[in-house]
């Protein structure tokens, strides 16, 4: 193994998914699925230090950021809001002054925490999904297993994505 994919390995790490390759993916009547989320993070000079409020999910231990499935005719501000009420127990009013971006057909809004107190007591609602939240820096997060959206985030400054400058 090379020395720089030894580094980043983290960033290729194999991850847990359902094999679909026998589904005619053109022909296929499966839905896109649209999901909406928050990025709640604590900025700090050293991009290894920024932390970010994740949950791990209860049956695949995948870190993510707490997000959801849109439900019939719901609009992203909606369906980020109440995502992730059910996933922390943190209540958000609105997310109309709220910066957000895209990873794949997932839309983040971004919340940018001055102190975590504020955001630092927890109820999970929906445990079905959710087993834990906590806050991570990037340092902790690259040496867990998380979802593809996690992973796009970390891979600055490696791998520099149109919505990095918005987090880092």
């Amino acid at each position: 193994m090379s020395k720089r994919s030894s580094v980043y390995s983290w960033m290729y790490r194999p991850q847990h998914y359902i094999d679909k390759s026998h589904f005619n993916i053109h022909n296929s009547t499966e839905e896109k699925v649209c999901r909406s989320g928050i990025v709640f993070i604590k900025k700090h000079e050293y991009v290894e230090e920024v932390k970010f409020l994740v949950v791990r999910g209860k049956e695949s231990g995948i870190w993510s950021f707490p997000k959801g499935r849109k439900q019939e005719d719901e609009i992203d501000e909606i369906c980020a809001i109440r995502e992730v009420f059910e996933e922390t127990g943190i209540k958000i009013e609105n997310l109309n002054d709220k910066t957000k971006f895209k990873v794949g057909r997932n839309t983040y809004f971004i919340i940018e925490v001055d102190n975590l107190d504020e955001y630092n007591e927890f109820n999970i609602t929906d445990t079905f999904e959710v087993d834990l939240v906590e806050w991570k820096s990037v340092n902790e997060l690259r040496k867990l297993d998380c979802n593809k959206d996690i992973r796009a985030v970390l891979s600055y400054p490696v791998k520099k994505m149109t919505f990095h400058h918005l987090l880092f």
